[in-house]
C-alpha cells in the first residue's frame, strides 16, 4: 500500500479514543468481506475520529492502513516508531502487536497477503527484512539479503506480495522465499516508493527521486521485466510518492504540488494541478481510487485536508475536518465509500500533539427536521430520514406517552404525533449503527 511519508515523531497522548459527537459506536454488520466499515458518532456527522495511544514508553507514528481479513471488520495499522502493527475495531478499541524488526529504519507500507497474514518492511542495524504477523500477532521475519524494503507493499494477482526496495521491486512468497528484480537504470532509486496493481494486471510503483529523475516503474508478475517512465521528462514532476490505479484505467500519481495521470496503453502523461484552495504546500502522501471514478488523497501539511479528484469533471474538492488534522494520508476507502485516513500533529488542547485515525462519512444518515415542536394532543410532524445507499430505517420514541412514532408513506418517513405535554426524543436508526435523535416538544 502507500508508503508515505511517516518520519515525523509525534508525543504521547492520553486518549485512547475519541470522535466527532457523543453516541457511541455501533454494531457493524456481517457480510461485506474484509472492507471496514464504521458506525457515525452522532447524528449527520461527517467525520469519526479516533486517538489510538500506541505505545506507553515511545513515540509514534501511524502507517500502512489497511483492511484487516474477513469476516472481520477491524482496521490494521503500523505504529513505526513504536515498533509494532495495531488492529483497531470500529469503536476506536485497539490492541497493539510487536514486531520481530525494527520499522522505523524502513520505509513503512504494509499488505495483507493471500494467506491472511500481514506482509510489511524493518531493518536490524544495516540488514533489511520482510516481516510477517499473523492477525493473532505471531511474527516472523524473512532476511532481505540483497536490499532493504523502502516503502510501499501490495498484493499482486500472482498471490504473492510486491514490495519496493531502495534498488529493486521484489516479490515474497507465502513460504518467505524472496525475489529481486533490479531497476534497468542506475539514476533510479526508491526514495520510498509505492506501489500498486494496475487494471492491466501490472505492478506498477514509484521510485521518488534520484539525479534529477522521477521515474513510475512497472512490472510484469510473470515474467519479472522492470519497465521505468521517466515522469521528469514527461510532465516536469521532480518527486513521485503515491500512487493508485483509477476506475479509468490509467496510473494517477501524487507529484507534489500536481497530480499526473499515466496511460499505460500509450506510455503518455499528464499533469493536472489542484486549485490553491484544495491543498496548501504540496500532497502529501497516499492516494486512493474511490467510488463515482474519483481519486482520493491528503492534502498539504497546512491544509488538514482530505481532497477528492473527479476525474470526468476535473475538479477538486477538499474535506476538512472539524479538528486541526495536519498531513491527511494513508488512504483507505470502505465499502460504503467512506474515506479512513491517517493523519499527524493533532492539536490537543494544552497537551501538546498526537496521531490520529479519522474516517470522513462521505454519506451520513440525515433527519429533517432535526427538531419538532407539536401544538398539542393529535397534532404530527413527518420526519424524513435520508443517506446514499441505504433503504430501510427504523424509528422508536424515548417516551410514548408524550409522542408516538409510525411508519410515513415511504420507507425513509416516519411520522410523530403529540400525546401529551412534554418532551420526548424520537431516534431513527439505519440498521448499520447510526442513529439520529430528534427532540419533540408536544405543548
Amino acid at each position: 500500500m502507500s508508503a508515505g511519508r511517516f518520519w515525523i515523531v509525534a508525543a504521547l497522548a492520553a486518549v485512547a479514543a475519541a470522535g466527532c459527537g457523543a453516541n457511541p459506536a455501533g454494531t457493524m454488520p456481517a457480510g461485506s468481506g474484509s472492507v471496514p466499515e464504521v458506525a457515525q458518532k452522532g447524528g449527520g456527522a461527517h467525520f469519526v475520529q479516533f486517538f489510538p495511544n500506541t505505545t506507553s514508553s515511545a513515540p509514534y507514528s501511524y502507517a500502512g492502513l489497511i483492511a484487516g481479513p474477513a469476516p472481520s471488520k477491524n482496521v490494521w495499522f503500523q505504529d513505526t516508531l513504536g515498533n509494532g502493527i495495531v488492529r483497531m475495531a470500529q469503536n476506536g478499541s485497539f490492541t497493539e502487536y510487536s514486531v520481530p524488526g525494527n520499522e522505523s529504519g524502513a520505509g513503512p507500507g504494509m499488505a495483507l497477503g493471500s494467506d491472511g497474514k500481514f506482509y510489511f518492511g524493518s531493518e536490524t542495524g544495516l540488514t533489511g527484512q520482510v516481516d510477517v504477523v499473523t492477525a493473532s500477532g505471531a511474527g516472523t521475519d524473512y532476511p532481505d539479503t540483497i536490499d532493504t524494503p523502502s516503502g510501499g507493499f501490495v498484493l499482486g494477482p500472482d498471490g504473492n506480495v510486491w514490495f519496493t526496495e531502495y534498488n529493486h521491486v521484489a516479490k515474497i512468497t507465502t513460504s518467505g522465499v524472496i525475489t529481486h528484480y533490479a531497476f534497468p537504470s542506475s539514476s533510479a532509486f526508491a526514495n520510498p516508493g509505492d506501489i500498486t496493481v494496475g487494471a492491466d494486471g501490472n505492478i506498477w510503483f514509484t521510485l521518488g527521486y534520484d539525479q534529477n529523475h522521477s521515474y513510475l516503474g512497472k512490472v510484469v508478475p510473470s515474467t519479472g521485466v522492470v519497465t521505468l517512465y521517466d515522469l521528469l521528462a514527461l510532465t516536469g514532476c521532480s518527486f513521485d510518492d503515491a500512487l493508485t490505479s483509477g476506475g479509468d484505467g490509467n496510473i494517477w500519481v501524487d507529484c507534489g504540488t500536481q497530480i499526473v495521470r499515466f496511460d499505460p496503453t500509450t506510455s503518455s502523461a499528464t499533469a493536472i494541478d489542484p486549485p490553491s484552495s484544495s491543498y496548501a504546500g504540496e500532497i502529501s502522501g497516499d492516494m486512493k481510487a474511490g467510488p463515482g471514478n474519483t481519486i482520493w488523497f491528503g492534502g498539504g501539511v497546512d491544509s488538514g485536508a482530505l481532497v477528492k479528484y473527479d476525474i470526468a469533471s476535473n475538479t477538486f474538492t477538499p474535506y476538512t475536518p472539524p479538528r486541526n488534522a495536519n498531513y491527511p494520508r494513508e488512504v483507505l476507502i470502505d465499502g460504503d465509500g467512506n474515506v479512513w485516513f491517517v493523519a499527524e500533529w493533532y492539536q490537543k488542547p494544552n497537551t501538546g500533539t498526537e496521531m490520529e485515525i479519522a474516517v470522513h462519512v462521505t454519506n451520513p444518515l440525515r433527519v429533517s427536521p432535526n427538531t419538532v415542536t407539536l401544538s398539542g394532543a393529535g397534532v404530527q410532524q413527518t420526519l424524513t430520514a435520508t443517506e446514499t445507499g441505504t433503504s430501510s430505517w427504523s424509528a422508536s420514541s424515548s417516551k410514548t406517552s408524550v409522542a408516538t412514532v409510525a411508519k410515513g408513506g415511504s420507507a425513509n418517513q416516519f411520522v410523530v404525533t403529540g400525546v401529551s405535554p412534554g418532551t420526548a426524543y424520537v431516534t431513527v436508526s439505519d440498521g448499520i449503527g447510526n442513529s439520529v435523535a430528534v427532540k419533540v416538544t408536544v405543548q
